[in-house]
């Protein structure tokens, strides 16, 4: 059935219901509503079918009704509660009245009418120009419904219409419309006269609902008394009258001794239609009563006029013999038809039940039901008689038993027994009055839809019936949805809703037990909960509900068990798939926490990470895993060290602008050159970088970790003597010191690795720093040295920084205009003609070759290229050969005339020895406090303040090994000295033996030259032997230079 004409069905239905609201003093229940609705939405177009068969006795053989065949139905209490919810569809239904289907339109005006929609009259008189006869025959009918008294004249009109149907139906609708048409009585008198019976029954109609407005026909009405064809109607009207035609009841009771039957029923009726003003006619109509060929006509009008003449049907009754059966029935019937009223002859209706005749038994059984709730103590009496082999009987019997009502709630299983061989409409009338304010359970919902595995062509009555007694409730809808032959059922949503999937199974589970009475539904459910159990997505907390229907179906033996018993196993094996994940979430999460508070918390650092068993453990192994692989928990771990770490490096007093940036690398074994920060742009990999001393190694690595993102650490060379893993075992605390974990972290890349100044440790110690490196050659590991004789690393690429070129000298000297000491004397373009002058004198192409290269030597250091930049800048002109020399007495000038007295430089020099031989990196500040100040000015120390448990204090430090070794060297200089014997094979004091090359006098350097040569002889340690006498080739080639 399409969807238009299931929403005109439930328009329409509800509808012709509404127009009854206004008699009525309550709303039907609200599962009568629902169940309605419910049905309508099933997709067998045979539940549709069915809805008209709800109340079977009302017909409306005008009302044209489309579901699936065509029905002619008018239903007469069910869509009264629709009402409000139709109203609310209105401007779809005007919108249908233009719908093609000509059948439609019908129901759509039908609907209209019923509903009032008053507002909607202009659409309902276009449709009197329909081509349409049914169209326009029921657009009449809607207008006298809604009262359209504006478009009356519009159906005067249509009094004078050919179409006989038409003029009635227009004659009809005037009268529907009430007092409002009165000015059109004078057009219905007119009818009264017309030749066609079926007109003049119509204006009689619509005369007498008008009721007593129209008073003044009462005479014409009265003459059509005398006419068999019409008499009926006119009595009915001159009943609808009331008390306004009481002055023509003499006229009536005349006519209950017409010959002609008709007549006489049709007075008897008029009277009965009077009520309490025909009362003195009473006596008249018991007469009549006993007479068997009238009485049935007298019970009528008895049984109208109700409680006033129920002290006359006993009298009449009583005296009467039961053989004569008319009047007996008729006189029931009166009883019947007075209701309540007389329930006092209860008890003598009950005897009749017992007599042989069955007409009399029916009248009895339906007078009893009549009488309502007031004869709910003879229920047992009407139950026997649902055993009765006459159908009549038990009809009438079913009948009265829903006329009970709630009272005879509990004899529905009794009313559902018989609906498995008793497929009357009256008996789903009886149940629905039982139910009361509720629909029914369950358990009377699968008797029901049992009928369906016994006769399959009952499927579409049957599912009706689920529906609408189930009121449409949850657990009927979902049970249906499943059982009883559905057109489809729900598998696709049960897989994608869990809830709705859950419900299933909770209302199968409700069904079981009331399943056993009915073999083949309970298979079928069966089946269906085997169906639901493998679509469904299932959880944890719905494993109760699954084994409970596994245990039910292993109970019975049936083969479906099986598959309930797979999908538990597969929820079970999913649920700890689950747990696993859920406890491992939560582990990860804890550790998440710890990792968060971790930088500072000194109880989370020593008890979870930096303990190698808990760990290990409590960390489940991957903890580790990823601490040492995943960046984000590395940087971390180290986070609270990191200051410790790249200490050495004195990042606080490192001026990233004092740098040179263009410097220029070669690698040593291809040769190959390039820019320094493109070779080693960061810390990846294993790097040796060489290159002379103040070439500006320890800066760069300073400025590769300053702009390090990831976890570095900086270490001198001669912190790792004892191995690199211990020295940086030194910089961490506590239990951060795990070894295994350590060497973990390195390996994996976790750390970054600054090694500077290979060249100062011994050969030994170096030896220690290469096995480490090609340990763990996936480590990025950066390391400097001054050039020497050693092995480096295998897994490592050697660049060899280069002195700075010609063009870049300049450069260099002219960038540092912004950088010179306070006491710069020549600043700006002074300083920068200052420079170029002194370049200029100073790498004149005319000198001899060898001074000129010597020269371009010297400038191509850019430590030495500072200390010159600074004397420029004073005024001072820089001794290449002596540089350090002239610097120290340039301070020591500044600190006489500022201590007024001389710089102790033997004492500071041999105390500078005693920290070299130490390895120690700090200057005694507390012995030598004025003259740290004044190396400070001088850019050859520098201090560091530093805060150690709240308290403060200041390190000092030499700015370059060049001044460390200039000072030492002063401590080896003197007759009779042992020192420079001593420290051969030192190579802490290498640079100290190659400013010796320089100072000592010629003969004393060419002795040592001597000692060095036998030394590397021995050793195969060439790191010092070889500079040192290429710097004593040039001290001719110096003294040329000092006269010049």
């Amino acid at each position: 059935m399409g969807i238009k004409n299931r929403f005109c069905l439930f328009c329409l239905m509800a509808a012709f219901n509404f127009s009854h609201a206004a008699e009525k003093d309550s709303l039907l229940p609200a599962w009568q509503v629902e169940g309605f609705w419910a049905a309508l939405n099933d997709e067998n177009p045979q539940v549709i079918a069915r809805i008209g068969q709800v109340y079977w006795a009302e017909i409306d053989e005008n009302v044209q009704v489309i579901a699936g065949t065509q029905q002619a139905v008018k239903t007469r209490e069910l869509f009264l509660a629709l009402g409000e919810r139709a109203k609310s569809l209105i401007p779809r239904l005007t919108e249908l009245l233009r719908d093609p289907d000509e059948r439609v339109r019908v129901e759509v005006a039908q609907a209209l009418g019923a509903l009032g929609a008053k507002e909607h009259a202009p659409e309902l008189a276009a449709l009197l120009r329909d081509p349409n006869p049914l169209v326009f025959y029921e657009a009449i009918r809607a207008l006298g419904a809604i009262g359209a008294k504006e478009h009356a004249p519009e159906l005067v009109k249509l009094l004078q219409h050919s179409n006989l149907h038409i003029v009635a139906a227009a004659a009809r609708a005037l009268g529907a419309m009430g007092p409002a048409a009165k000015d059109q009585i004078p057009e219905l008198v007119k009818l009264l006269h017309h030749p066609d019976p079926y007109v003049v029954a119509a204006a009689t109609q619509g005369l007498g609902a008008m009721g007593p407005v129209a008073k003044d026909q009462i005479p014409e009405l009265v003459k059509l008394l005398q006419l068999p064809m019409l008499a009926d109607y006119a009595a009915r009207a001159l009943g609808a009258m009331g008390p306004a035609a009481k002055d023509q009841i003499p006229e009536l009771v005349k006519l209950l001794h017409h010959p002609d039957l008709s007549i006489v029923a049709a007075a008897a009726q008029g009277l009965g239609a009077m009520g309490p003003a025909a009362k003195d006619q009473i006596p008249e109509l018991v007469k009549l009563l006993q007479l068997s060929i009238l009485a049935d006509y007298a019970a009528q009008g008895l049984g109208a006029m109700g409680p006033v003449a129920k002290d006359q049907i006993p009298k009449t009754i009583k005296p009467l013999p039961y053989f004569q059966t008319a009047v007996v029935v008729a006189a029931v019937r009166a009883l019947g038809a007075m209701g309540p009223a007389a329930k006092d002859q209860i008890p003598e209706l009950v005897k009749l039940l017992q007599l042989p005749d069955l007409n009399i038994v029916v009248a009895a059984t339906q007078a009893l039901g009549a009488m309502g709730p007031a004869a709910k103590d003879q229920i047992p009496e009407l139950v026997k008689l649902l055993q009765h082999s006459n159908l009549p009987i038990v009809a009438a019997a079913v009948q009265a038993l829903g006329a009970m009502g709630p009272a005879a709630k509990d004899q529905i299983p009794e009313l559902v027994k018989l609906l498995h061989i008793y497929p009357h409409p009256s008996l789903v009338a009886a149940l629905m009055n039982v139910q009361g304010e509720e629909p029914l359970n369950l358990r009377i919902i699968l008797s029901i839809l049992s009928i369906v595995y016994d006769n399959s062509s009952r499927v579409g009555e049957v599912r009706f019936l689920a529906h609408f007694l189930g009121g449409g409730e949850p657990h009927t809808e979902i049970i249906t949805a499943w059982l009883a032959d559905p057109m489809t059922r729900p598998t696709a949503p049960i897989g994608q809703n869990h809830d709705l999937a859950v419900k299933t199974l909770k209302v199968f589970a409700q069904a079981w037990p009331f399943s056993k009475p009915f073999p083949k539904l309970r298979r079928d459910l069966e089946t269906q909960i085997a169906t639901v159990a493998q679509n469904g997505q299932w959880k944890t907390d719905d494993l109760p509900l699954l084994k409970t229907h596994a245990a039910n179906l292993e109970a019975v033996g049936s083969t479906h068990a099986a598959a309930v018993q797979q999908v538990i196993a597969s929820v079970e094996a999913t649920d700890y798939s689950r747990t696993i994940a859920k406890v491992a979430l939560i582990h990860a999460l804890f550790w998440l926490t710890l990792i968060a508070v971790y930088p500072r918390s000194r109880i989370v650092q020593a008890l979870f990470f930096w303990n190698p068993w808990v760990r290990r453990f409590i960390g489940l192994g991957y903890v580790g895993f990823a601490l040492t692989w995943i960046p984000f928990l590395r940087a971390k771990l180290f986070a609270p060290f990191k200051p410790s770490l790249m200490a050495d490096a004195a990042l606080d007093s490192f001026d990233e602008t004092a740098y040179f940036p263009n410097s220029a690398v070669r690698e040593k074994t291809s040769g190959r050159q390039q820019p320094l920060r493109d070779a080693i742009p960061a810390i990846r990999g294993q790097i040796v970088l060489e290159g002379e001393s103040g070439i500006g190694k320890t800066m760069f690595l300073r400025l590769l970790v300053k702009r390090a993102r990831r976890v570095v650490v900086y270490l001198p060379a001669k912190k790792c003597v004892g191995g690199v893993l211990e020295a940086i075992q030194a910089k961490l605390h506590g239990p951060a010191q795990d070894p295994a974990f350590l060497r973990n972290l390195i390996y994996s890349g976790a750390l970054d690795i600054c090694i500077d100044g290979l060249n100062e440790v011994s050969a030994d110690a170096r030896a220690k720093i290469t096995g480490f490196v090609e340990s763990y050659f996936k480590g990025n590991i950066l390391m400097s040295t001054q050039p020497l004789e050693w092995t480096p690393p295998g897994t490592a690429k050697t660049y060899i920084l280069e002195p700075l070129a010609e063009s870049q000298i300049e450069t260099f000297l002219l960038t540092h205009k912004d950088k010179l000491p306070n006491d710069a004397q020549l600043t700006g373009e002074d300083y920068e003609k200052t420079c170029r002058d002194y370049l200029s004198a100073t790498l004149d192409p005319q000198q001899p070759p060898e001074t000129l290269a010597a020269m371009r030597q010297l400038l191509s250091n850019p430590m030495d290229l500072t200390v010159v930049a600074a004397m420029l800048a004073r005024g001072e002109n820089p001794d290449l050969f002596r540089l350090q020399q002239q610097q120290y007495r340039i301070m020591a000038k500044d600190y006489q005339r500022t201590q007024l007295h001389e710089f102790p430089l033997h004492k500071f020099a041999e105390a500078v020895y005693q920290m070299r031989l130490k390895d120690e990196d700090t200057l005694p500040v507390g012995e030598f406090a004025d003259e740290l100040q004044c190396l400070e000015r001088h850019k050859m120390a520098v201090s560091r303040p530093l805060d150690e448990g709240g308290k403060s204090r200041t390190e000092w430090h030499f700015r370059h090994d060049k001044i460390v070794d200039f000072f030492i060297v002063q401590a080896f200089l003197g007759p009779a000295n042992d020192k420079p014997e001593k420290h051969l094979g030192d190579a802490r004091f290498r640079g100290v033996y190659l400013q010796l090359a320089r100072l000592l006098p010629l003969d004393d350097a060419r002795a040592l030259e001597r000692r060095l040569i036998d030394h590397a002889a021995d050793t195969q340690d060439h790191t010092v032997s070889d500079p040192f006498i290429q710097l004593l080739r040039t001290r001719p080639t110096e003294n040329e230079g000092e006269s010049h």
